[in-house]
């Protein structure tokens, strides 16, 4: 039917059978392995990273003791499957997971596991509008599309955490902050 498909997935058979069935966008892939990325390069998937759930031990708090430490004990073996997923090469957006306003910081989780800055800004612009089928009208700035952008103090293609310094914000062509 040409319909976009996303799925919730974290690793293991669940990923594999996304992409048997076709899903086009993985979201989180937690514990994807290194035969996973390869599979879903070749088969030119998009994943979608949401690390705070995993990586912000401030949301860790929320959860009952033995929760948290069942969490925390998996934030290494998060990392190094997050790593390895960057390190394959695959195509990215960055999410929030319903956290929201913290977009910024789940791009500085991504450039902290070892995505290059120009990648992680193109995961939160250009590669989400793709994801999304929006790429005509936005997530990049050129003619025609909508005039959305925030103005940073700093750039962050040299230190991502200039995300996190928003002095204006940009809607359409219409200054909104």
């Amino acid at each position: 039917m040409n319909i976009t498909t996303a799925c919730h997935c974290s690793g293991g058979q669940g990923l594999d059978d996304c992409l048997t069935a076709g899903i086009d966008c993985l979201e989180h892939v937690y514990y994807i392995t290194q035969p996973q990325v390869e599979r879903v390069k070749k088969e030119d998937r998009w994943v979608v990273y949401t690390p705070s759930y995993a990586l912000n031990d401030q949301l860790l708090f929320k959860f009952s003791p033995h929760d948290r430490e069942g969490s925390l004990r998996e934030k290494e073996i998060i990392c190094k499957c997050l790593s390895g997923a960057i390190e394959g090469g695959l195509k990215f957006g960055i999410g929030t997971d319903g956290l929201h306003q913290g977009l910024a910081q789940e791009a500085c989780y991504i450039s902290g596991l070892g995505a290059k800055n120009r990648d992680v800004l193109a995961g939160i612009t250009i590669n989400a509008a793709r994801i999304c089928g929006a790429d005509k009208s936005t997530g990049s700035i050129a003619e025609g599309k909508a005039a959305d952008f925030a103005v940073l103090e700093g750039n962050p293609l040299d230190d991502i955490e200039a995300l996190k310094k928003v002095t204006s914000v940009i809607q359409d062509g219409t200054i909104i902050f």
